[in-house]
This record gives C-alpha cells, structure tokens and sequence, in this order.
C-alpha cells in the first residue's frame, strides 16, 4: 500500500497516511517507476517559524506554535535532551544572581534534568508515574 508522509513542522512530527486506491507491488519482478524515498530532516529555525505566524489559528495552533518557537531556540544539551525525550512533564525555571537554573523532568520515564544556561548540571531518576518527580530540589 502506497503511504503519503506528512510532515507537521509545529511539531515535529512525521505521520504516515495511507492513500485509498494506491498499492505497491511487492516480491515480484515487475519494475516500478515509484521511487520512495524518506523525507529529508531539516532544522527549522525561529526566523522560519516566524514567517508562519500570520497561518496560526486558535487556542490549539497557538500553543503548538509557542512549544514549537521554544524549541527551535534551544542549543547545546538542551536541545539535546528534549531531542531524545521530547516535551517535559513540567519544566521549573529559576534566575539567581544572574545564573538561571532550569529544571525539565519527565513524570513518564522517572527523569528529572537540571541545567545551568544550556548545559546539564544534574540528571536525577524517581520512580516512574510517581508526582515525586516534581519536588524533587
């Protein structure tokens, strides 16, 4: 069955969808002119986000907008992190004398990441579902 890949850039996400009336021929030795081929990644920037802000569209379009502008500003282990884990369950952030601590933990997986700017301080574990996580100084 021949899929068609939709790639929302708010999100990030890549879904397959499959076409009605399309097929493929498989293990024969017919030849195809169909040629699939992955979609390219690409990083999309801020600026690029900036562009598709007049197409936004309500409460639902808005934040997807917002999560999607925060994360294409992100760098260093940052990015690294929500790369791996996506969106955290909460994210805590605190300004010290200048230094901000931020703190992303991820109720799902029992993790709880602390950064200093866009580095990774700490890296703490909890059970996994537990609201603990939260707490956790």
């Amino acid at each position: 069955m021949l899929k068609f890949t939709v790639i929302c850039a708010f999100v990030g996400l890549a879904l397959s969808i499959p076409l009605a009336g399309a097929s493929l021929a498989q293990n024969t030795s017919e030849e195809s002119d169909v040629e699939v081929t992955p979609a390219e990644e690409e990083e999309i920037t801020q600026e690029d986000l900036l562009e598709t802000q007049g197409s936004v569209h309500g409460r639902r379009g808005r934040r997807l907008f917002k999560t999607a502008y925060w994360a294409a500003g992100l760098t260093g282990d940052m990015k690294r992190i929500y790369d791996s884990h996506g969106y955290p369950s909460s994210r805590y952030r605190e300004q010290k004398v200048g230094v901000i601590l931020e703190k992303w933990t991820y109720l799902e997986t029992g993790r709880q990441f602390t950064f200093r700017g866009d580095r990774l301080k700490r890296t703490r574990r909890f059970n996994p579902g537990s609201t603990l996580g939260i707490y956790l100084k």
